[in-house]
């Protein structure tokens, strides 16, 4: 009654205190006593306006000009109507020789909307005009044009191992949409691929503007790109997940490059994936989609075998180039504190120096110890706000968490019992980096990680040294794994196998074998055969087994056996619901309580697993409880998920829920 006009959600729970409002004020809308409406709020983005300038119609013959106006009236009789700025250029004259002529009424002036200039880095200088196709390129061109054709949803999963030339069947099909007067989207799972990518667009399509949509870019030159996409004048879209909501004008084309990559789903906020947007874009458009990748998600490979995706097949790498050979160096073998570096894998790299060639050493942990312990009393430094250990990082020297960025002094005493006598352990990437260092001083040597190229201005210098043979020994994370096309790398190195394989969660033998395929992948794309050494403390598992032998189809059927038999995806369908508070007690109980609410109700066709504590059991202050939920169909979840939140969770306790969920730390 105050405040007639409305209020935000947000502001009326602060002058409430009432912490589960939503479904008093669900319950007031559906008596009629309250509106709830949606309002855009005005962010401060606003069109960019200039001044433009032309000739009026005035009888000019006779007139005695200077230098200056002589100059600006030539410019304008050749190009028509110019802004401002880019006329004071042309003429080489000041504005207010402009401005003068524009009071005597020669010149007449209007204020027009401007785009902001996107600033694009292209680290492609050389990429090829124009490629010939090969023969199975050549055959998944024509199917997807041909499916364009009927202007229906047709969705493609493109299987291409690494190397093979998957991106050039995209821009082939691209061409042939943009001939048409269609557009087209295209989607990257990371920031860090995008300046690659717009180099390659931008040397194949000169004559057509490029949009690019991701979290780097500033508000304002995301306005101007979402209007000029809404107005039909730039064509292709392309960037990370956010750009799947793109307003493109006729939509004819959808492209996800490596779709496998779980970068594409969204935790945060309002949990989304990209690629199921993109598919059902699609379908709505009756638009073609290609879903293209080296290593499959287990669920799209599977929507391909059951008919509902057509597959097309890449078998081999480009120029018939061969596809790395494969090494696994049993850990369990080789001498205590030689593990990090093993001596095949040093032997390795000092021939491929001697090369002139590149080398990659994978290694998904950031930082130089994970574990920093007091050598008196085993004090170990954890976050306060997560159930982590932290990370000892150089440069500057801090222990940081890499959940909540908490930073701690690591110079300080040990806070149990004085002690300055502190030991490291386990490895991350700056460890890595300084034994490399240690065992060739004189190689050039990268490092790629958030901690070095968060950023992509600080990313797209770093690529571009790589791609020029400017640096000789790259050391990187998952970011690193990712797309790229180096033709210089000759050696892959695997740190550790075992970061990843035994990571608790259905998805850990997928996820392993993605990665080592991808990470593998970015040696032997130029002219000398790819080299691979991967550590392991269990050399028999079976994603390495397969790994080795290039062999997607045997991994793919290994585990879509133990998946069906445990009804896991794409079996089933998975929710998780987190309970979390501040009190870990009180958490654990509500926690409890709403899972026996939910078995209580006997729903057919629904599996409720736990509550448990997530692995991650403290996360930002928060302790955190799951409940998995199986299901045969969405609309299970969904009448789930209605009953969780209808269930009156005290103050102080949230619940979130993920449909799909990719990620159960």
């Amino acid at each position: 009654k105050a405040n007639p006009q409305g209020m935000t959600i947000k502001s009326l729970q602060e002058k409430t205190k009432i912490s589960r409002l939503d479904h008093i004020l669900q319950s007031l809308s559906k008596k009629g006593i309250i509106e709830i409406f949606e309002k855009i709020r005005g962010d401060g983005v606003r069109e960019k306006m200039e001044t433009f300038y032309s000739l009026t119609d005035q009888n000019m013959e006779g007139k005695i000009w200077t230098p200056a106006q002589e100059r600006v009236i030539l410019t304008l009789k050749e190009y028509g109507t110019l802004p401002l700025s880019q006329l004071c250029n042309l003429s080489h004259s000041h504005r207010r020789v402009i401005e003068r002529l524009a009071k005597k009424g020669y010149l007449t002036k209007a204020k027009r909307p401007v785009a902001r200039n996107l600033s694009l880095t292209n680290i492609m200088e050389n990429f090829p005009l124009d490629l010939v196709a090969n023969e199975n390129q050549q055959k998944a061109i024509e199917k997807i044009t041909e499916a364009l054709g009927k202007k229906k949803f047709s969705p493609f999963l493109l299987h291409g191992v690494t190397g093979s030339g998957k991106t050039e069947v995209y821009l082939k099909v691209m061409g042939t949409v943009l001939e048409q007067g269609g557009s087209v989207l295209y989607l990257v799972p990371e920031i860090a691929l995008t300046p690659q990518l717009i180099g390659r667009l931008q040397t194949r399509f000169p004559r057509e503007e490029i949009a690019v949509l991701h979290s780097g870019i500033s508000d304002p030159l995301r306005y101007d790109q979402w209007r000029l996409l809404n107005q039909g004048k730039i064509k292709i879209a392309c960037g990370a997940r956010s750009s799947v909501f793109a307003p493109l004008r006729n939509l004819r084309l959808i492209v996800i490059d490596e779709e496998h990559d779980e970068s594409y789903k969204q935790e945060e906020r309002l949990p989304y994936n990209a690629r199921d947007i993109a598919l059902m874009r699609g379908m709505m458009r009756e638009a073609t989609v290609i879903l293209g990748s080296a290593t499959p998600s287990v669920q799209s490979y599977h929507l391909s075998q059951e008919g509902r995706y057509t597959l097309l097949n890449l078998p081999h790498r480009v120029e018939q180039r061969p596809l790395p050979s494969f090494e696994i160096v049993d850990l369990r073998l080789v001498r205590e504190g030689e593990e990090i570096i093993s001596p095949p894998l040093r032997e390795a790299i000092g021939e491929t120096l001697r090369q002139g060639k590149q080398t990659l050493l994978f290694l998904n942990r950031r930082g130089f110890y994970t574990s920093y312990l007091c050598k008196s009393c085993g004090y170990n430094h954890k976050c306060p706000n997560c159930d982590v250990s932290l990370t000892l990082h150089t440069n500057p020297k801090s222990l940081l968490c890499h959940y909540c960025d908490y930073t701690e002094d690591c110079s300080l005493a040990c806070p149990r019992c004085g002690g300055r006598k502190m030991i490291g352990y386990g490895v991350g990437t700056q460890r890595v980096e300084e034994l490399i260092t240690q065992y060739f001083p004189h190689a050039r040597i990268s490092r790629l990680d958030r901690d070095i190229a968060g950023k992509p201005s600080a990313r797209a210098p770093l690529l571009k040294a790589i791609l020029h043979g400017e640096t000789d020994i790259i050391v990187g994370t998952q970011m690193i794994s990712k797309g790229h096309d180096f033709p210089g790398i000759a050696l892959v190195g695997v740190i550790c196998a075992d970061l990843s394989l035994h990571m608790p969660d259905f998805r850990a033998s997928e996820r392993s074998f993605q990665l080592f395929m991808q990470v593998a992948g970015r040696g032997g794309r130029g002219e000398t055969p790819g080299r691979v050494i991967i550590q392991t403390f269990n050399p028999e598992n079976y994603v390495l087994k397969h790994v080795q032998a290039h062999d997607y189809d045997a991994f793919y059927r290994e585990e879509i056996a133990q998946r069906k038999l445990l009804r896991y995806p794409p079996f089933s369908r998975l929710m998780c619901l987190e309970v979390s508070g501040i009190n870990g007690e009180r958490c654990s109980k509500e926690a409890k309580k709403l899972g026996q609410s939910l078995r209580e109700a006997h729903l057919k066709n629904v599996e409720i697993l736990g509550p448990a504590p997530a692995p991650l059991s403290r996360l930002r202050g928060r302790f955190r409880w799951q409940i998995i939920v199986k299901g045969t169909t969405i609309s299970t979840l969904h009448l789930v998920a209605r009953l969780a939140r209808d269930y009156p969770l005290p103050s102080g306790i949230q619940l979130k829920w993920d449909i799909d969920p990719l990620n159960f730390m």
